[in-house]
């Protein structure tokens, strides 16, 4: 299990109960973290995990080691994500007439939320917001666009899809992550704290 953990990890792999329970609970329970830690920090890494917890990563221990290239992919994950991630929270949360952002090991159930959008027309419109920011497949109905935007935050790691029949996704411990990643961005990335700014100022940061 140890070197299915490290593997997993240093591929850039979100361990949670969610998406690999077993790694998790290697992690969370008896010395797994303390071993894999005592490892890892032979080539400056340790894996840490986000406020809310619920979630292991791996980063380096020296911020400043962090290479150009990686930078960069972060840069640009985030300047992708950061606006439909956060847009698919809040509409999650409107739909699911809920004050609270949706955290790791919560269910979404897409049909559910398509009778919502349905009947709300500023939900239709946030959808087609979304899925315009994503730049992909729009899809010609509301439910279509509904499931480009769920597919597309399946495949960047945010959901997995627990019942194709029922169509209910779980939120994964990358949502936890993601804040993380764009507290790490900001300290370090040129014009990213502006960015973020605009978005707090549009309303969309919760």
């Amino acid at each position: 299990m140890f070197e299915t953990v490290i593997n997993k990890l240093l591929e850039g792999a979100v361990v949670c109960p969610v998406t690999d329970a077993r790694s998790y609970d290697y992690l969370a329970n008896g010395n797994g973290l303390e071993d894999a830690n005592e490892f890892l920090a032979r080539i400056g890494r340790r894996i840490i995990s986000p406020a809310n917890g619920g979630a292991f990563y791996l980063v380096y221990t020296d911020p400043n080691a962090v290479k150009r290239p990686e930078m960069k992919t972060l840069h640009t994950r985030i300047m992708t994500e950061t606006r439909p991630v956060l847009d698919f929270l809040e509409l999650c949360m409107q739909a699911m007439h809920r004050d609270d952002m949706l955290s790791a090991g919560e269910a979404v159930q897409a049909i559910e939320i398509g009778k919502e959008i349905d009947n709300d027309s500023k939900l239709r419109s946030d959808l087609r917001e979304i899925v315009t920011q994503l730049r992909g497949k729009s899809g010609e109905t509301d439910r279509e666009r509904l499931e480009v935007v769920l597919s597309r935050m399946e495949q960047w790691g945010y959901l997995k899809l627990e019942n194709a029949e029922r169509q209910i996704y779980r939120v994964t411990g990358m949502i936890d992550v993601f804040q993380d990643h764009v507290a790490f961005f900001i300290e370090n990335a040129p014009g990213a704290e502006e960015f973020v700014q605009e978005v707090e100022q549009e309303g969309l940061l919760l």
